[in-house]
């Protein structure tokens, strides 16, 4: 018998040890007493206790317990449903309690009595912030705000119909400062619970009890928001209560909110026969009216907005795409450049499903690239069902819109589509070491690929990327190439007479409710046939590519330009005579955009491959003697001779250039010429014949001296960006300081000392706005006709507005307008026409775009007023006569005084800054019709200090 009842005490003694450990495993330190140090093993047993080994070590220490059980517990996330209320807490052995505060109640762990059958367990925590009682008429609102925060920022759910409490404590995590009103409930021990027993977890946050025994004329708001640690923001419109907490091992504590309640976690006895019954009520806010409630009760929160569920398909976007097929199918002049079977394309997308169109031209803006087809109609159109998505997968493909068959690209093409998550996940799946960036990790994969097996049979390291690959991508689309080059010629056709609109993203930002001027379309075949489209489709897309590249890349730029000067070397020259009539339309030809490019490059590469330029110059000059880039090619030549110190070949091309092809050139550039031949026209070696000869074509040169002049000092502010303009330090009245701009400085002065009452730095866009308004009816007036001005209803001024034609083609009602505004009109008629003008068109995107963004009617009064009718007709009269020319160069600032009807016309430069050709033919001008006008110079007192860009 005694050796009997030795045996079952050193049964249970063991049983008992064995069942503490796991209880330590399982739920944490707090299950078991804190183990002695040294451990010690218990008196009378014949052998040690077992105790846990992480495996792969040799350490036994409960923090290598705590970090495996750690592994297990934190890798995933319990399920937490609606009507529940879970409190889950793992608390590492080493952590440490939190600093007492002694406005506090802590209920710190205690050894729970055991319960009887029936007994009923409720923790319940209640943080009551608002209760507002309104016994008569509610008038206005009665906001209240609750917040309950946990230890990791986290915001909880105060009107679902659950509530969790979830605190995660690792090893090292630091007690948190306390808060005065903070209640906490620290960890507690469950009892077992018997057959029977019914475990409610009772959590209760009510916000706000809004009671009205009146009418309730206006909302009563409640905003309420639970926080935890982790800096999220639950729902409160929700149908949980959720409190999160995070403890990380080396986290900090956080500063307390004044309204907090921390509950810290209770481990969940083990449930048995009868399920325990959860019951969490959460009343953010409750409104009885015993009375009419005029307005609804609004409950807000701090919190992101709910993901709507509505179909994101933006039907603007559509609209516009649409539109831009439908002009060019329904206008013979421009579909008989089409071939067929771009058309059958073209009305088979036209009459699909409009979310099949939609996906369409989203493939078409996008960059190119392979896209899976869930994940993109997902992304446009959340509420599509996976059958549609199949339909519109199946759809592009059979019509060849998109290819599918992405494993024909490179493996390293695909793998730069691919987002870095999955290139990190394919060389987990390898087995290879994940690099801290994408292409890193790209380039190692890439390197494996090199390797071949050696065994017959086993796969390459590429078929296994491309296996991996293919995992994720899944059914992707790219749309097709030769179907993208026909959507490309569709939009050509359709905006190519609208400079504006070049780019499709530009096209597509426009403003829908901002109309194009009303006209009607002409009928008239700007391009003759398809080959001539074609050419010209294929210039405009190399001049896009030569607009993107850089300037410093000029290898690329010359390689460029050798293309060009070959392609217009073999190119059928085109008939002038076809342009009689419209010589404005021979702009639309593929010879006249490579011109263009050609020129772009000279001008780029003039200083480094000034040879190789000026072979192209000397090309252009003798190839296209009439066109109106005439005076630009002698101007680079002219400039090249003289960087070269080659004074007699730059006079003999200035001479040349003035004395056969003036017609052609424009004003400033004669000017330039002029000005640069009064450095060369004395140096040594220019022979008396050539000075003779090209003195007698020079203009008389401008003497900036007799510009009024006003000069104003200011502290400069040094800039940390190079080429950004340099800021001024303004003292204000009240002992503050303000940094300006060279303009803003200037018009503080003349206004504060020159008995201005204000101004505006505008530069051409108050003149040509009041212009445009002024001239409205004659710039898209189809009477007189003038052939293959009006060809496109995306146009926003006639196709001959920028050529000196505009003027010849409308001479005479324009002579008649600016003599009205002069003397014509009285006083009251001209400003009615202004508030007429104003009225119908200001809101119409024209020459300028809206008028109404930048000028009022009011400040169209000022205009007329304080300029002068007078000098005002003469400013558009010079405008009008070549507005390509004119429309830039006009002064920094128009200043004004509305009493004295005075204005003045104001050039601003700063240090080191010359007026331009350009401008100093508007100051000229001015001068000449007797307007009132200055140059005025800001000088730095002294170079302040570094001003942060940022």
């Amino acid at each position: 018998m005694g050796d009997q009842s030795t045996d079952q005490h050193l049964q249970m003694t063991k049983s008992k040890s064995v069942h503490i450990i796991q209880n330590y495993l399982l739920r944490g330190p707090e299950s078991v007493p804190p183990p002695p140090s040294p451990p010690i093993e218990p008196n009378g047993l014949p052998f040690p206790l077992p105790v846990y080994k992480k495996p792969g070590t040799a350490s036994t220490s409960s923090r290598h317990i705590n970090n495996d059980c750690a592994g297990h517990t934190n890798s995933t996330t319990p399920d937490l449903t609606d009507n529940s209320s879970k409190n889950i807490t793992k608390q590492s052995f080493s952590s440490k309690r939190f600093p007492e505060d002694p406005n506090r109640t802590v209920a710190t762990s205690q050894p729970r009595p055991q319960k009887k059958k029936g007994d009923d367990n409720t923790t319940n925590i209640r943080d009551t912030t608002t209760s507002n009682q309104n016994n008569g008429n509610q008038n206005k609102s009665t906001p209240s705000t609750s917040r309950t925060n946990g230890t990791n920022g986290t915001t909880s759910d105060p009107s679902a119909n659950s509530s969790k409490t979830i605190t995660k404590e690792n090893s090292s995590s630091k007690g948190l400062p306390e808060d005065q009103n903070t209640t906490e409930a620290t960890s507690q021990p469950r009892p077992q619970k018997k057959k029977g027993d019914d475990n409610t977890t009772n959590i209760r946050d009510t916000t706000t009890s809004n009671q009205n025994n009146g009418n309730q004329n206006k909302s009563t708001p409640s905003t309420s928001c639970t926080n935890g640690t982790n800096g999220t923001t639950s729902d409160p419109s929700a149908n949980s209560c959720k409190s999160i907490t995070k403890e990380n091992s080396s986290s900090k504590g956080l500063p307390e909110d004044q309204n907090r309640t921390e509950a810290t976690s209770q481990p969940s006895p083990k449930k048995k026969k009868v399920a325990s019954k959860k019951n969490t009520k959460n009343n953010t806010m409750c409104n009885q009216n015993d009375e009419n409630q005029k307005e609804p009760t609004s409950s807000t929160s701090l919190t992101k907005t709910p993901k709507k569920d509505e179909n994101k398909m933006n039907e603007d976007y559509l609209k516009m795409m649409n539109d831009v097929f439908h002009t060019v199918l329904h206008n013979q002049n421009l579909v008989h450049v089409i071939d067929d079977k771009a058309i059958e394309l073209s009305n088979i997308l036209q009459s699909a499903n409009k979310e099949y169109q939609y996906i369409c031209y989203k493939l078409y803006t996008r960059m190119v690239a392979w896209h899976n087809i869930f994940k993109i109609c997902k992304d446009y159109m959340p509420n599509l069902t996976d059958e549609n998505v199949i339909k519109i997968f199946n759809f592009l493909k059979e019509n060849k819109f998109v290819d599918t068959d992405y494993k024909q690209d490179s493996v390293e093409s695909l793998l730069k589509q691919l987002p870095t998550k999955d290139v990190k996940n394919i060389c987990l799946n390898l087995k290879i070491k994940a690099d801290s960036t994408k292409y890193k990790m790209i380039e190692t994969l890439l390197n494996r690929c090199k390797r071949q097996p050696t065994i017959c049979g086993i796969k390459s390291t590429s078929n296994i990327i491309l296996e991996e690959i293919t995992k994720k991508m899944g059914n992707a689309i790219r749309i097709n190439d030769s179907f993208k080059k026909h959507i490309n010629h569709v939009y050509l056709l359709a905006t190519f007479t609208n400079t504006r609109f070049q780019n499709i993203e530009d096209f597509l930002q426009r403003d829908l409710k901002c109309d194009f001027p009303a006209f009607l379309p002409e009928n008239y075949k700007v391009f003759s046939g398809r080959e001539e489209f074609l050419r010209y489709a294929e210039a405009c897309e190399l001049k896009k590519t030569v607009e993107a590249i850089k300037n410093n890349d000029t290898l690329v730029l010359q390689e460029i330009g050798k293309k060009v000067h070959e392609t217009l070397t073999t190119l059928k020259r085109t008939n002038d005579e076809i342009y009689l009539n419209a010589p404005h339309l021979k702009r639309f030809t593929a010879e006249s955009v490579y011109c263009g490019i050609l020129t772009n490059i000279c001008e780029t590469l003039k200083t480094k491959y000034a040879d190789k330029v000026q072979e192209f110059l000397e090309y252009l000059i003798e190839n296209f003697p009439r066109s109106h880039r005439i005076g630009t090619w002698y101007m680079i030549l002219c400039d090249i001779f003289i960087s070269r110190n080659l004074s007699k070949e730059a006079v003999n091309t200035i001479i040349t250039a003035l004395s056969t092809k003036k017609e052609y050139i424009l004003e400033y550039q004669i000017y330039e010429f002029a000005h640069k031949a009064q450095r060369l026209k004395n140096r040594k070696n220019i022979d008396q014949y050539c000075h003779d000869q090209l003195v007698g074509l020079l203009v008389a040169p401008i003497h900036l001296e007799h510009f009024p002049q006003d000069v104003v000092d200011a502290k400069a502010i040094r800039r940390d960006k190079s080429g950004r303009k340099r800021l001024y330090e303004v003292h204000n009245s009240d002992s503050s300081k303000t940094y300006n701009t060279v303009e803003q400085v200037a018009q503080d002065y003349y206004v504060e000392t020159c008995g201005y009452t204000n101004g505006i730095h505008c530069e051409d866009m108050i003149i040509m706005k009041s212009f445009t308004l002024f001239f409205w009816e004659i710039i898209y007036s189809q009477n007189p006709i003038i052939p293959g001005t009006f060809v496109s209803k995306y146009q926003e001024v006639p196709l001959d507005m920028y050529t000196t034609d505009f003027y010849k083609n409308r001479k005479e009602l324009i002579d008649k307008r600016l003599k009205d505004i002069a003397e014509g009109w009285s006083y009251e008629e001209t400003i009615e026409k202004a508030t007429e003008y104003w009225n119908k068109y200001s809101q119409i995107s024209g020459l300028c775009g809206l008028i109404c963004e930048t000028l009022d009617i009011e400040f169209l009064n000022i205009i007329v007023d304080c300029i002068g009718r007078k000098i005002l007709s003469k400013i558009y009269e010079r405008l009008v006569k070549d507005i390509d020319q004119y429309q830039s160069g006009m002064p920094d600032l128009i200043l004004w005084n509305v009493d004295e009807k005075k204005a003045k016309f104001v050039e601003v430069k700063g240090k080191n800054e010359r007026l331009s050709m350009k401008q100093q033919l508007w100051l000229k001008y001015l001068l000449e019709i007797g307007a009132n006008v200055a140059v005025c110079h800001v000088h730095c007192r002294g170079s302040k200090r570094k001003l942060d860009d940022n």
